[in-house]
């Protein structure tokens, strides 16, 4: 389900951010929508950068079969794996497609999307805010992305528009290697409880279940007794 949420919100957030960002440009600014559309669009962006990670353990259970500890997994230590597993001579018939694997994760690895997008998320993460601008339109506002460096690379400033086209760049070549992969080798390992994870992945819905608050803290709650609680009145 991660990366159904990491793929959606390149759906959700335009659609979010452009409604917030419509009207009169006095009117956006003063009510603060504008500071609730940059918001919105960093969520996306730092979702969409978690697709690497996420792809990695997909790959990891289908193929490498959990061979790399899943809180080691990375996009390179996956891809060092298989590698080492195509070239074994005893790697059975799948060897080739996992070279296959192995330089289609290189290709998304080395891309000039994911690159920024993991340059944006870890610059704003841990260093410093990248800031964001409104400019003020006929019919609202639109945003644009500063430019930012990180560890001499530079990144040229953005506008929304082209932020979402680098966003649906790394969720289409994600999805797309995940399509391979079920066409390929039995998705049974990571699919449970039956079904498919790919199909039509961007039409899929996940409707969180409704509770009401008494049902939800029965339901999902584990109290602790009165003389084990830390809680101080």
């Amino acid at each position: 389900m991660g990366l159904y949420y990491s793929a959606k919100s390149t759906v959700i957030a335009p659609r979010v951010v452009d409604s917030l960002l419509l009207g009169n440009p006095n009117e956006v600014i003063a009510g603060g929508k504008g500071d609730d559309a940059c918001f919105v669009a960093e969520s996306m962006l730092r979702s969409v950068h978690s697709m690497g990670d996420l792809l990695a353990q997909v790959v990891n259970i289908c193929i490498c079969e959990s061979v790399v500890p899943a809180n080691r997994v990375s996009l390179p230590s996956v891809i060092q794996k298989l590698r080492a597993l195509a070239a074994n001579p005893d790697g059975g018939t799948h060897q080739d497609f996992m070279f296959r694997v192995a330089d289609s994760l290189d290709v998304l690895l080395e891309s000039e999307a994911l690159i920024y997008l993991t340059d944006f998320t870890n610059t704003v993460k841990h260093r410093e805010y990248v800031e964001r601008s409104l400019i003020t339109t006929a019919t609202g506002c639109s945003m644009a992305f500063a430019a930012f460096e990180k560890d001499g690379r530079r990144h040229e400033a953005k506008a929304w528009m082209d932020v979402c086209v680098v966003a649906e760049s790394v969720r289409d070549e994600c999805l797309c290697l995940l399509k391979r992969i079920e066409q390929e080798k039995n998705y049974e390992l990571m699919v449970t409880n039956g079904g498919t994870l790919v199909g039509s992945f961007l039409s899929l819905t996940a409707t969180p279940s409704v509770y009401t608050a008494e049902q939800f803290s029965g339901r999902t709650l584990k109290r602790l007794p009165d003389d084990e609680s830390d809680c101080t009145p």
